[in-house]
Parts: C-alpha cells; sequence; structure tokens
C-alpha cells in the first residue's frame, strides 16, 4: 500500500461546541476553560496516542475549580470534545494507530523517513543552539502530518530506519552531533554572559567608588561659618541679608548676637 494515500480519520458531524448537551450550561467562563482543555487533550492524542491520564487530571482540576464533581467534569470535557472535533477521544486514538498499523517500510517510505532523520542533524549542524530533543521532535511532527500518525509513532519510524540504515542507534548519533555543534555554541554564550556579567558588575564598584569620593570631597569644603538653616551662623549671630520673620514667638527661641529671642513660631492671628 503506498504510504501517500493516507489520510486521518475523517470526523463524523460537527456541533457548535456551546449549543452541545455540557456546553448549554456552563457559563462563558467554563466553557472558555472546557474549550482550553479539548485543545490540550486533542494536542496530547496525536502526540502520544494516549489521553486517558491527562483527561484524568484536568477533570478533577476542572472540578474543583468549578465546585462540581469529578465525573461530571470528564462527562463534559469528552462532550466538549466531541462536538469541538467531530469524533470521541478514543476514536480519534483508534484512528490514529490504525493509520500506522498500515505503514510498511517499502523504499518511499523509507526515502521519506530518511529524509525527516538528515534534516534532523542538518538543524543541530547549522541551527542557532538548537539541540538533538528540539530537532527529533519538530521533524517527528512532520512526518506524522504527511502519514497521518501520532508524534510517537514517526518517531518510531525514524528509530527503525535509522537503525536499519546504520546499526546503530538515532538518541546516540543525535547526541554526538549535540556534542559537535551544540554545545560549542552554549558554552560560548555562557562565557559571554559572564564576562557581560563581570564588566557590568565592574562599571558598577568604579561608579560607586566615585560617587562617595565626591561625597567626601563635598562634606570637607564650604564656608567656615554655616548657616544653621535658620539665617544663623555658628557664633549665634544673624547673617547679613538673611532677614527672616517668623512673627509672635511659640517659647522656643534662639539668642542672637544682640542677646534678644528670635522665635520661628507660625505667623497668623493669635488665638
Amino acid at each position: 500500500m503506498n504510504n501517500q494515500t493516507l489520510k486521518p480519520p475523517t470526523p463524523h458531524g460537527h456541533t457548535d461546541p456551546r449549543e452541545s448537551f455540557s456546553g448549554r450550561i456552563l457559563t462563558d467562563t467554563q466553557y472558555g476553560e472546557a474549550q482550553a482543555i479539548s485543545g490540550i487533550l486533542h494536542a496530547e492524542i496525536h502526540n502520544s496516542g494516549t489521553f486517558k491520564e491527562k483527561l484524568g487530571d484536568y477533570a478533577h482540576a476542572f472540578a474543583r475549580t468549578n465546585r462540581f464533581d469529578a465525573s461530571r467534569a470528564e462527562t463534559t470535557l469528552r462532550d466538549i470534545f466531541r462536538a469541538q472535533h467531530g469524533m470521541t477521544m478514543n476514536e480519534m486514538r483508534e484512528g490514529l494507530a490504525a493509520q500506522e498499523d498500515q505503514i510498511r517500510l517499502d523504499d518511499p517510505t523509507v526515502l521519506q523517513v530518511k529524509h525527516a532523520v538528515s534534516k534532523i542533524g542538518t538543524q543541530i549542524a547549522e541551527g542557532d543552539k538548537i539541540n538533538f530533543n528540539r530537532a527529533y521532535s519538530e521533524n517527528a511532527q512532520g512526518l506524522a502530518a504527511e502519514f497521518g500518525i501520532t508524534n510517537a509513532g514517526a518517531k518510531r519510524l525514524m528509530v527503525q530506519v535509522h537503525r536499519d540504515e546504520t546499526g546503530g542507534e538515532l538518541y546516540d548519533w543525535g547526541k554526538q552531533l549535540e556534542d559537535e555543534h551544540y554545545r560549542p555554541q552554549i558554552e560560548a554564550e555562557r562565557a559571554e554572559r559572564g564576562s557581560q556579567s563581570r564588566s557590568s558588575q565592574s562599571s558598577g564598584s568604579q561608579s560607586r567608588s566615585s560617587e562617595a569620593g565626591e561625597f567626601e570631597t563635598a562634606s570637607h569644603t564650604g564656608p567656615d561659618r554655616a548657616d544653621n538653616g535658620y539665617g544663623q551662623n555658628q557664633d549665634g549671630g544673624q547673617e547679613k541679608g538673611a532677614s527672616r520673620s517668623y512673627g509672635r514667638g511659640n517659647g522656643y527661641g534662639n539668642r542672637g548676637q544682640n542677646g534678644g529671642r528670635q522665635s520661628y513660631a507660625r505667623t497668623g492671628p493669635r488665638r
């Protein structure tokens, strides 16, 4: 069978999820959450071919935040999923598994898989800090879309074809490429960031030292007879031109050079 003719399972009868049995009784917030979880479960099925563990986790979380039991939450999520994707979660899983079972490693298929594997090496060698896991996952997704299977199934094909062609393991080959290309880029980036950090710290220390020197110089300079902030000099006399009138005294005046009391009370009518 020519694998190029394989197609994903065909959905049957889409329903507006908002008007589904469970969708119509949800609040807008609850419906939005259910739709988001449905999308996560859809991605998980296409990635790994499983959904029950993640469905259970999200159903419990959905139930806790919305104050209804986990069984009702799971039913709601299943209902929304079916209305949104035109099939149940299990039907989607079974369809993808059936597609993988039909694949035969004939020449055209092997060529497609070998091309996907070679792109892993190209991405790691020529890309900007791309590790094996990232390149492996991206090319598995592309191959899975071509064959209408899960990402996990595409990875199994890549492992098998690489093993048949080279006698080695895909993982070991990818990690060797990482050591040759990815890790030197990461080490160079780490060294550059360390150098920039040290340079920044050095500049900050110099700036603080300069500020401290300016403060020390300022604290040792200035007039011999400093103004005390109220127009008086250190001898108790009032500086020339420093005229201050604060009205009636409040009993806490200072004596100036003429022996008189200088009041600093607020001005205003006497109470």
